[in-house]
């Protein structure tokens, strides 16, 4: 992360390591760092940064939800512009590969 705030000039002002996983309505109240990161980036005014879409969220419609309302993120592997499109489709890979994930642990493969 550190690389791409230099590459960026971006100053990073916090770090939020989250262990739990969670999707659906109920996500931030199973996920307190991410929360406490949207909290203090809404009050900083700033975005927040991950470096792989994955690490946000693999449900699109959490995704889909921050964009829809305006949560400015950043995820470091896609780099800084990358087009909205192209982000639901990274989350919908990403729900994707949660499911098969499932699916594989469930039958007792992989």
């Amino acid at each position: 992360m550190q690389a791409f705030a230099d590459a960026e000039a971006f100053q990073i002002v916090s770090e939020y390591v989250e262990v739990e996983t969670g999707k659906g309505a109920d996500a931030l109240d199973r996920r307190p760092q991410l929360k406490a990161a949207l909290v203090e980036a809404k009050r900083r005014k700033c975005s927040i940064v991950v470096a792989k879409l994955d690490r946000l969220s693999r449900d699109v419609e959490f995704i889909s939800g921050l964009m829809s309302r305006r949560v400015p993120f950043i995820v470091a592997a896609l780099g800084r512009d990358v087009d909205p499109f192209m982000l639901h489709i990274y989350a919908a890979l990403a729900e994707q590969e949660r499911r098969n994930d499932l699916t594989a642990n469930q039958g007792g493969v992989g």
